[in-house]
């Protein structure tokens, strides 16, 4: 094997990719994450991580009211901001930006739940 580039743009197959991009591969495929992006591209999946672990554990309690996935609303949004206090060990990110990202998906909800930003129905 030889290195042809260090530090510089290379191409593979249709995709560029830059010094700093993400990188994500598996057996399935690859993504490439543009560098610009890869923090908010981590932070958004570690939130959805946490969502799904208070999902998963809904379900298996019996306490997901019939909603295997979704039916998140106001009651069980908060609920959600309870279980991750009560479990810090799950958070993988700064509190600071928990609760930031947990903010901007409240208010992402009641706008959504309350008709705004629709168009008026004729």
């Amino acid at each position: 094997m030889q290195i042809f580039n260090v530090e510089g743009l290379i191409r593979i197959g249709q995709a560029v990719v830059l010094p700093g991009d993400l990188v994500i591969a598996n057996a399935e495929g690859v993504l490439f994450v543009p560098a610009i992006l890869a923090e908010q591209a981590i932070s958004d999946a570690e939130f959805t991580n946490l969502m799904d672990a208070y999902n998963f554990e809904l379900n298996r309690e019996g306490k997901n009211g019939g909603q295997f996935e979704g039916g998140w609303n106001a009651e069980k949004f908060s609920g959600f901001k309870q279980w991750v206090e009560a479990h810090p060990d799950e958070l993988k990110m700064p509190k600071e930006e928990f609760e930031q990202m947990y903010n901007e998906r409240t208010e992402r909800m009641n706008r959504r739940n309350s008709g705004a930003g629709r168009p008026p129905a004729h």
